[in-house]
């Protein structure tokens, strides 16, 4: 139990959680917890994360002059409306 927990840098009461849990492969035997050093080796390599495919671009794209027009209209026309409404309204 302890090389387990050495190998997998955690706590014993981590790998007995897993072991129990049936996370990672292992044998009880007379009430003792028992582990397969080949398929704790499995599953660790079972564990691994891929990195991440990166596309083309590194960076967001930022946005064009055109389109931050686009959005500067909108809110003109939106606050412009309201203004408008406040006094129509009288207030």
């Amino acid at each position: 139990m302890k090389e387990v927990a050495r190998i997998l840098n955690c706590k014993t009461t981590t790998v007995y959680s897993w072991a129990e849990s049936g996370a990672l492969p292992s044998y009880k035997i007379r009430g003792l917890v028992r582990f397969a050093p080949e398929e704790v080796e499995q599953w660790i390599k079972a564990q691994k994360i891929e990195p991440r495919r990166t596309t083309s671009r590194s960076h967001p794209r930022k946005a064009s002059v055109s389109s931050l027009r686009d959005v500067d209209s909108i809110i003109r026309r939106a606050i412009d409306t309201t203004v408008a409404k406040k006094k129509a309204s009288g207030i």
